[in-house]
């Protein structure tokens, strides 16, 4: 035996003389093998986060051993259980009945809430409270006494904005103080009979003026049978909806943006915030925070611009880290935590919870609103890039806005490159009765005196509203600078939309001036992404739109591979926005067969009905308008939708039914009487969608129905077609808008060209020749028939690379075959959409009423 073994046995031996255990030798906690200790009370369930009452089980003893006893270890004394209970009279029901808060305590004196509809929990126990700097806010909290409050709110009101244009404000409130050794706290609680909202006023400690908040302990335990939509916390509020089931969120450590839709059992919840842009900048903007092994989501602080990474360029966005503390007044208030709730989707999405929350209007402020004008905008920032700053290029959107009754336009960024000129450019505008929103950075405006003059002398140069961008903060101080906004643009009569900014929560009601907000991924990703989806699409009239109007700035017209044109079409109806940019170029619009509907929808609703639908996979809503209808149907899978049209009122209406073609290549429209008593049936494609209008009146269809984009009698040839010879740099490339979606560019300058070498005709003679082509500036194609004849097509300008334009050359060819090649030895050339070359002779044809669209910019030399 080794010495090291001697010692080993010889220890062995000493701890069994001594009478006690081997836990000193092994390692073990040492304890009296013949007492059973007892288990620590649980604090917290591990799905709710709410502390539960524990019964402790009784210690066992064994027979009284026949040896002498051994001495027995001390217990480790155990933690008093934690008991939850009703705080007696502290309940809240909602003016139907339905809907009721319970408040709870516990004996470490934490509160909780908890909310039943229809007898039916749909959110269990979640804690209230707020660890602060100055100390302690959640535990040890005891009821003032004399503090419980009570009131039924009864109102009603108008807004500018929303699914419908009177708000129902129906509610019961409860208030309360809760205190303790370090301050206090009064808590407001109103429930509605669609859903409730919470929050903290007064926050006091102490004497001083100003108090740190370090964790705000709020939150919302959902139950095990929830499905959960949302997306991470972002500067922007811009993402991708994704869906988890109750396992998958309970898996997931994140801090999510809000809304977050939750469906448990029958219900439907919103999870989001009011009133967090007119709070004086008290408090932030929060996010919802879940944590690993439950689904309980807790309040936490959101995003605040770095300060070592701040945006550089006029159109750069910050970086971003999380707030760790607010730092704020003491006595301060939060904005509400609101959570929509019904089982009935129509009453979910005809919510006016959030606007509810917010306080009126100032009477004095807006006292005169004649100058607020929702309506359409067109807007060349998406589809004409540096046309922005291009002051005749304004000037074109302007005349397009008047020619089609569209209230304004936008000057996007880079306008201030001819801002002197801006009071002329408003004088020509108001003259045509359009209104002029113009750009402007947050960077411009943080500083309150300077933006109070930049504001004050665009007003009195006559523009109708500002555009302000890139604020992708949730930092009290960013609030406070749009709050200062729309404060001062009040006092000059301006309207008010926001960009790159928090989610909307209801502000529009105490700032009718503001019509709307961005805070989604909208259609300007298409310019460089395949985001948004059409499934990310659909969730936005179910989420984000609830929240107040959305500035998504749909272009009514195809845009990417995966939705149609129909679907787009529908979005114009379906997507809420008192201010609704169109995205589209206006010199592509007028060539589109669906400009006759967009100019006849309306951007404000009187009502707003749910048909059908379900969050990511397909809606269809119908929308009044005085005694118009307007439906939009959209869908992510192929479906058929047979609506009735019940929600008519009397008599007979004229339906106009954009839907898409069989091709997918564009829209067909159909039209018919009906009554309340007939049903529509649509045949809904993967990403197809239809948009309808329902009038006892008729519409122009004419406008925009232009044969010459693509007129009948004629033989097509698509440029990217394998037939074709593509040489040097020219090549194919995707493009939404060109017909087949791809078009060719690069072609020109020497060597790149593209020929057709199969274009038949029956005969010997001069045609039509039509070319689609794309080009932001004036450019110059030469054409080589047959090697024989060449021909010249200039100034051809389409307003940008992506929508096309047609122009028109006669041309000779000859019976059968024929080769024509298209190029430019000097420049490079628009890029090639296809072309058509008519079926009969030229003489044969009656091009007058093409000829405005052929030749007005283009130059025909034979």
């Amino acid at each position: 035996m080794t010495n090291k073994a001697k010692k080993k046995v010889i220890l062995l031996l000493f701890c069994l003389f001594l009478g006690g255990t081997l836990t000193a030798c092994s390692g073990k906690e040492a304890g009296n093998n013949n007492v059973k200790s007892t288990p620590e009370v649980t604090e917290v369930p591990e799905e709710t986060g709410a502390p539960m009452a524990t019964v402790t089980p009784e210690a066992t003893v064994t027979p009284e051993a026949t040896a002498t006893p051994k001495p027995t270890a001390t217990p480790k004394p155990t933690k008093a259980p934690v008991v939850v209970s009703e705080a007696e009279g502290m309940k809240v029901t909602s003016p139907d009945g339905k809907t009721v808060v319970q408040f709870w305590s516990d004996t470490e004196g934490v509160w909780y809430y908890s909310v039943d509809d229809s007898q039916q929990p749909v959110i269990g126990k979640s804690r209230i409270g707020m660890e602060l700097k100055e100390g302690t806010l959640f535990k040890g909290l005891s009821l003032k006494e004399g503090s419980l409050a009570t009131r039924e709110m009864n109102e009603s009101y108008e807004l500018f904005t929303g699914y419908n244009a009177v708000m129902e404000n129906h509610c019961n409130e409860m208030t309360f103080v809760l205190q303790n050794q370090v301050g206090s706290f009064r808590f407001e609680v109103r429930v509605h009979d669609d859903g409730i909202g919470y929050r903290y006023t007064d926050v006091t400690v102490g004497d001083t003026e100003t108090i740190t908040v370090l964790d705000e302990k709020s939150e919302i335990a959902l139950q095990q049978d929830c499905t959960s939509w949302a997306f991470g916390l972002n500067g922007t509020y811009e993402g991708t909806f994704v869906k988890r089931d109750y396992s998958q969120l309970r898996g997931l450590s994140q801090k999510l943006c809000t809304p977050v839709l939750v469906k448990t059992g029958d219900f439907w919840m919103l999870l989001t915030e009011a009133a967090a842009l007119n709070n004086n900048g008290e408090f932030c903007t929060s996010a919802l925070e879940t944590r690993t092994g439950n689904v309980t989501l807790n309040w936490c602080f959101g995003l605040r611009r770095d300060p070592a990474k701040e945006a550089k360029g006029e159109v750069d966005s910050p970086g971003h880290l999380e707030i760790k503390t607010v730092e704020t007044v003491n006595g301060f208030q939060t904005p509400w935590r609101a959570v929509v709730i019904s089982e009935d989707m129509n009453e979910f999405i005809n919510t006016s919870l959030l606007a509810d929350l917010n306080p009126p209007a100032d009477e004095e402020l807006f006292a005169d609103v004649s100058y607020i004008k929702p309506g359409k905008v067109a807007w060349n920032w998406w589809s004409e890039g540096s046309a922005t700053k291009d002051y005749n290029k304004q000037i074109e959107y302007i005349e397009f806005a008047a020619e089609n009754g569209w209230e304004h336009i936008c000057m996007d960024a880079d306008w201030r490159m001819f801002e002197s000129r801006l009071a002329e450019i408003c004088r020509y505008a108001k003259d045509r009765g359009v209104g002029i929103f113009v750009w402007v950075n947050y960077r411009d405006l943080k500083d309150k005196a300077s933006m109070e003059s930049l504001i004050a002398k665009w007003a009195e140069a006559g523009v109708a509203g500002l555009k302000t961008d890139y604020f992708e903060s949730d930092e009290p101080s960013v609030l406070q600078v749009m709050q200062n906004v729309a404060e001062c643009c009040a006092k000059n009569q301006l309207m008010v939309l926001y960009h790159g900014c928090i989610r909307p929560g209801g502000e529009c009601r105490t700032y009718p001036n503001i019509l709307s907000t961005e805070a989604v991924l909208g259609e300007e990703f298409h310019k460089w992404s395949t985001d948004p989806t059409v499934k990310n699409c659909l969730m936005y009239p179910f989420t984000r739109n609830l929240c107040g109007s959305m500035d998504y700035t749909p272009t009514g017209v195809k845009v990417d591979n995966e939705a149609t044109y129909g679907f787009c079409l529908a979005q114009t109806i379906v997507y809420e926005s008192a201010l609704q940019h169109f995205a589209y170029a206006a010199s592509a619009y007028k060539n589109y067969n669906g400009l006759a509907l967009l100019n006849e929808i309306p951007t404000t609703w009187d009502e707003t009905r749910f048909i059908e639908g379900f969050p990511g996979e397909n809606i269809t809503l119908a929308r009044r308008n005085g005694d118009n209808w307007f439906v939009g149907s959209m869908t992510a899978e192929p479906r058929i939708v047979e609506m009735k049209l019940d929600f008519l009122g009397e008599g007979t209406y004229n339906a106009y039914i954009y839907e898409n073609r069989e091709d997918g290549a564009g829209l067909v429209r159909r039209e018919c009487k009906v009554t309340k008593g007939d049903t529509v049936v649509l045949e809904l494609t993967a990403g197809g969608g239809a948009a309808m209008m329902f009038t006892k009146g008729t519409i122009d269809t004419t406008v925009g129905e232009n044969a010459a984009m693509n007129p009948e009698g004629y033989t097509y040839y698509e440029a990217e077609s394998p037939e074709n010879v593509i040489t040097g740099e020219a090549k194919a490339a995707s493009s939404a808008f060109c017909s087949g979606g791809q078009k060719v560019g690069y072609v020109g300058r020497a060597g790149n060209t593209i020929t057709f070498p199969k274009v038949t005709v029956e005969k010997d003679g001069t045609y039509c020749l039509l070319l689609s082509y794309c080009s932001g500036e004036n450019r110059t194609f030469t054409i080589s028939v047959n090697g024989e004849t060449t021909y010249t097509l200039d100034k051809l300008n389409s307003g940008d690379y992506v929508h096309p334009a047609v122009a028109a050359v006669l041309v000779d060819l000859k019976a059968g075959n024929n080769v024509i090649e298209f190029g430019n030895k000097t420049a490079y050339a628009p890029d090639i959409d296809r072309i058509a070359v008519s079926e009969k002779l030229a003489d044969e044809l009656d091009l007058s009423e093409y000829a405005e669209v052929f030749y007005e910019d283009a130059k025909v030399v034979k």
